[in-house]
């Protein structure tokens, strides 16, 4: 561009903005954010496989939702009993016997805090048990195809300590029997180490800070048992 009397005309130009010199601060915290977003995507990445892997396990297994209530913290699959049992109302199931198998929906745990379970935590998740216990009486009331389920039964682990004595009055209270399983054989042992390892890593995906000063591999497992009559008995309408 030029002026009126021909010469050229210089315009200014802005000088660039600049940004600010990092300190040595800036830079550190910096190279630790990057270092961390690194060292979470392999846990990331495990924690959607074991993710994938519960929805295939459902699916593969006929697991499935029987509320559409977020506090409802049970799902359902119809099974045969895998023994035989005699419970504490008088009911005997056979092996082979139509029942329900009871399974947790994970994601419907309540959360714990990082110091692990507390009395609130406790006092939450009491609520929720018996609300789904409720809706799954009331399930089975409206739901004729189900008429010939004779118990419903869940696998449980309890801690090594304080061990069942501390649950045991509870269970009775919600009309629940619990079956501890016989002590394994040799290969008994290493199919019952698997079934830690997946309760560990269900629990360190879906509710980690639960895990803290438990040792699963020493955990009493067993089986819970309600039987239908004493279901309905127990939450009415």
């Amino acid at each position: 561009m030029a002026d009126t009397d021909g010469r050229p005309q210089i315009i200014p130009q802005k000088p660039a903005p600049t940004r600010p010199a990092r300190t040595a601060g800036g830079r550190a915290r910096a190279w630790v954010r990057h270092v961390l977003r690194v060292l979470l995507l392999p846990v990331t990445g495990i924690r959607l496989t074991i993710r994938g892997l519960d929805v295939l396990l459902r699916w593969a297994y006929g697991i499935r939702e029987f509320s559409s209530d977020p506090e409802c913290i049970f799902r359902i699959a119809r099974e045969r009993s895998p023994e035989t049992v005699w419970l504490s109302d008088g009911t005997v199931v056979v092996r082979g016997d139509p029942v329900l198998g009871l399974h947790f929906w994970n994601e419907h745990i309540p959360p714990m805090g990082p110091a692990g379970p507390d009395f609130a935590w406790g006092l939450k998740f009491y609520r929720r048990l018996g609300k789904s216990l409720r809706a799954l009486a009331r399930y089975l009331r409206s739901h004729d195809e189900f008429g010939d389920i004779v118990a419903l039964y869940g696998e449980v682990s309890f801690p090594a300590e304080p061990g069942l004595g501390r649950y045991g009055r509870l269970l009775r209270t919600l009309g629940f029997d619990f079956k501890p399983f016989p002590p394994p054989g040799p290969l008994g042992r290493v199919g019952r180490f698997f079934q830690h390892l997946y309760t560990w890593a269900l629990i360190w995906v879906f509710n980690p800070a639960s895990l803290r000063h438990k040792n699963l591999l020493a955990a009493e497992r067993g089986r819970l048992w309600i039987s239908r009559a004493e279901l309905l008995r127990r939450y009415p309408d």
